[in-house]
């Protein structure tokens, strides 16, 4: 495979497709504004505390669809995410787990920075990170190392008490993030594909 094709693809692919799903393959996605990711930008975000979990919840539950397979699922998530990124990611069908965790982060008191190549400007002024690869560096400069860093979550259950528990999470949230997917863990919500994923980073947030 010559150098331009490495690249390209390099820098066409938003998030890798996960394992099959009953029955589902989780699907990749397409561009990111046709823009070059910049990883390396991401380094040089200053470093900011982590959001209170029970107000990331209350903005990402209306966001964060199950089912990102169908067209049905991921329009009704870009929908919800409105403005011109939401327009766009529908019409581009890109997969929205990055966009869903962005929109929390933005209300919940820990907007996204502009980072060229790196955070889309929605037609609201609010920042989104439009790929879960992104997003995992973009966490692991704002918030420093995971309390978690590369946890095996491979068929884990996430709202089991056993699995929580493991986690050390008692009554609050955690991020969490690969190169192909992120999301949210607390009691009472099961991210249907973080089980079929191989390790991610993960950090606790405060409550108050």
């Amino acid at each position: 495979m010559g150098m331009r094709l490495r690249l390209s693809l390099l820098v066409g692919t938003v998030c890798v497709g996960l394992a099959a799903v009953a029955g589902l393959a989780y699907r990749a996605a397409g561009r990111v504004e046709g823009a070059v990711q910049n990883v390396a930008a991401l380094r040089d975000v200053p470093r900011a505390g982590r959001p209170d979990g029970r107000a990331l919840w209350t903005y990402y539950a209306p966001v964060c669809y199950a089912d990102h397979n169908s067209g049905a699922g991921l329009q009704a998530a870009w929908r919800s995410i409105g403005g011109s990124v939401g327009a766009e990611g529908g019409r581009q069908q890109w997969l929205p787990c990055a966009a869903e965790l962005s929109y929390a982060l933005d209300r919940a008191g820990a907007p996204i920075p502009p980072v060229r190549g790196a955070s889309n400007r929605n037609s609201d002024g609010r920042r989104y990170i439009l790929s879960a690869r992104l997003m995992r560096r973009y966490l692991r400069s704002r918030w420093g190392r995971p309390d978690l860093p590369g946890y095996d979550v491979q068929g884990c259950q996430p709202s089991s008490a056993a699995f929580l528990h493991a986690l050390g999470l008692g009554d609050r949230l955690a991020v969490f993030a690969s190169d192909s997917h992120v999301g949210v863990i607390k009691t009472g919500y099961s991210d249907p594909y973080l089980p079929y994923l191989a390790t991610a980073d993960i950090w606790i947030l405060p409550v108050s």
